[in-house]
């Protein structure tokens, strides 16, 4: 039995998270629920991408997260995203990543990206190049969660 984390990213914007338990492998439990949307909701199953990702892993991500990452008590008003990688390499992801230099901070991670950007209430909120990232090719393989709702379903993931 396997604990994992599921993404799912739909129609480019929505998107939704599942922790569950299963018996089947992750990329088992991705080709059906991916199957079950497209053919439940008659979605194209172009736009339809689910990632699961086994509890083991993702600990992984959060514990190789930069040592401040999300920290808003040493950097306030920021807000950190980690980019979930689908059929992708994390060194693909960063040859088109874009940053403005003192104003958004990227760092490679082994299986995702994390990214951190100003948040609303600071001075250079309009500034961050993060949005760029949604009119390139490679968006298509990737969906950002912020480093609050990561480290949620990470605890939901160590309660199961």
């Amino acid at each position: 039995m396997i604990s994992a984390f599921v993404i799912m990213k739909l129609v480019h914007i929505q998107r939704d998270n599942i922790v569950l338990q299963s018996s089947l492998t992750s990329t088992e439990i991705t080709s059906q629920l991916e199957s079950l949307l497209v053919q439940n909701f008659e979605l194209d199953s172009e736009l339809v991408n689910v990632l699961a990702l086994e509890h083991s892993l993702y600990q992984k991500i959060i514990e190789e997260a930069p040592k401040t990452f999300g920290d808003s008590t040493t950097e306030i008003d920021y807000r950190y995203e980690v980019m979930f990688l689908m059929e992708v390499t994390s060194d693909e992801v960063m040859k088109v990543v874009s940053i403005r230099e003192g104003i958004d901070r990227v760092w490679q991670g082994r299986h995702v990206v994390y990214y951190r950007r100003p948040g609303p209430k600071h001075p250079d909120y309009n500034k961050s190049a993060l949005s760029r990232i949604i009119k390139k090719p490679i968006y298509q393989s990737i969906t950002m969660r912020n480093w609050k709702t990561t480290t949620k379903m990470n605890e939901l993931l160590n309660t199961l």
